[in-house]
């Protein structure tokens, strides 16, 4: 089976980015086809639509509609290591931890990709050597823009992975060293099967690919070796094909008629039935295999979606339910604890910065108080205990290793010592507490007189909050 051959396989691709009127559509009805084995230069402008389309294959991004098959599966399904292991990608941003040394870098997506040290070592060396890198204790910060995005090729050729996405890898690039990246390039193609997309804005630069697309505006506009490309358009350049082409789609866009949104917004709108007759009167739609001479239409390749809602639903929660393997784990709590060890200042305020606040609260607010000094005035006590003797039992409840109460004849001067500082409150009994406690129990009585006289009342000093509360706390309790 000749679709087996291909290593990526895109298929009536939609993707737009916002909801509703608010939608922008970025890739109209992109067909893809890469054999294994070669590389494939896709050309485009700056906002054509290429990284988008190189997210979607990674499995970075997910369609509006259409279907993308990488190495025989659609990317981030269960068991598949795209993206994993099999996949390299080079971003058109540098994504790499600025504090981290250039060896540190590669031995984290080497455990990221569960190889073992000996081969991240054997790989360091060479890349480092290979891309003229600087000393690899240095930090990634220290680096200068082409140094970092050197430093990103090689994350991506570290696993020798079987799919190779780089996303405009030679800007900013010495020519000598640019020549030699493309040298690798073809040689891991060619004795590794290595496929290898790559995007460009030197347009030249990709008549070294076996095959490359030209694409404006989200759409391909022709997809063909470069040989015959310029055989084809009768010019000596992929430029000037380019340049002929893109005069060519924009005629066809200015004679169509365009479809409006009920707002005004024009070609934002995925249409419900995808069909090759809508597609672009340019659009080139070429063979699988060139090289081999083997042409296989896309008609035969189309894959019908997946109507049943059920199949559907099982298959989303098989891909997006998985648990992570312990290599990246393991990968993750290393760069964490790396991350800690460069930052000294996230280093104090994650650990010591609790340790001093704690501290500080024991030296500033102290322990719980104890023998916290008390007037007593018992009226009950004072005269005999005419009623009962309920208040000495409301007495003996409390811990005396907390409050210490000292008795007092009469209620003036017991608030006088309160006043003078010597005691933190008075607690006043009436004379008639242990009647009142047993008409209140007993007698169901609560009229305010028998509340008043079955209650034990406070009268404290409200300029040390910890004090009061500690004391309230004791009588409740």
């Amino acid at each position: 089976n000749e679709s087996e051959d291909l290593a990526v396989s895109v298929i009536n691709a939609w993707k737009n980015y916002g909801h509703w009127w608010k939608s922008v559509t970025v890739l109209h009805n992109i067909n893809l086809h890469v054999p294994t084995g070669i590389i494939y230069g896709l050309l485009g402008p700056s906002g054509c639509g290429k990284t988008t389309l190189l997210r979607c294959i990674v499995g970075r991004l997910e369609l509006n509609r259409g279907e993308v098959i990488v190495l025989g599966k659609r990317p981030g399904s269960r068991g598949h290591e795209v993206p994993g292991r099999s996949v390299g990608f080079m971003p058109q941003e540098t994504a790499l931890y600025k504090n981290f040394s250039i060896s540190e870098m590669l031995h984290h997506f080497g455990r990221l990709h569960n190889m073992n040290r000996k081969d991240i070592l054997s790989r360091e060396e060479f890349l480092i050597s290979f891309l003229d890198l600087p000393s690899k204790s240095k930090n990634v910060s220290q680096l200068s823009g082409g140094q970092q995005r050197r430093v990103s090729l090689a994350c991506a050729l570290l696993q020798q992975p079987q799919l190779l996405i780089l996303d405009e890898p030679t800007v900013g690039v010495d020519p000598l060293l640019r020549e030699k990246i493309w040298s690798h390039l073809i040689n891991i193609s060619k004795t590794s099967k290595t496929t290898i997309i790559i995007t460009t804005h030197y347009i030249e630069e990709a008549r070294k690919a076996n095959c490359v697309g030209l694409m404006r505006s989200g759409r391909i506009l022709a997809e063909d070796e470069p040989s015959l490309l310029l055989n084809k358009y009768n010019q000596t350049s992929l430029e000037n094909v380019f340049l002929q082409l893109c005069y060519h789609d924009q005629d066809r866009s200015q004679e169509q008629i365009p479809i409006s949104n009920t707002d005004g917004d024009r070609h934002t709108d995925i249409p419900n039935d995808i069909d090759d007759r809508n597609s672009s009167p340019t659009s080139i739609h070429v063979s699988v295999n060139r090289i081999n001479g083997t042409h296989l239409p896309l008609d035969n390749q189309k894959r019908k979606f997946e109507k049943n809602p059920l199949r559907y639903a099982k298959r989303v929660v098989a891909d997006y339910f998985i648990l992570p393997h312990m290599h990246k784990i393991y990968a993750l709590m290393l760069k964490d604890l790396t991350v800690i060890k460069r930052s000294i200042g996230f280093l104090l305020f994650q650990f010591l910065i609790p340790v001093i606040q704690v501290a500080l609260f024991c030296l500033c607010i102290g322990r719980e108080p104890e023998h916290i000094p008390m007037a007593l005035y018992n009226s009950e006590a004072i005269n005999g205990f005419p009623t009962g003797n309920l208040s000495l039992q409301l007495l003996n409840k409390i811990n005396p290793d907390q409050i210490h109460f000292t008795s007092f004849n009469e209620f003036n001067k017991a608030m006088d010592a309160v006043k003078q500082g010597h005691y933190w409150g008075v607690a006043a009994i009436e004379f008639n507490f242990t009647q009142a406690i047993k008409n209140k129990l007993l007698a169901f009585q609560t009229d305010p007189a028998t509340l008043n006289a079955s209650s034990l009342h406070l009268y404290l000093d409200m300029t040390s909050k910890s004090y009061n509360l500690r004391f309230i706390s004791s009588i409740t309790g």
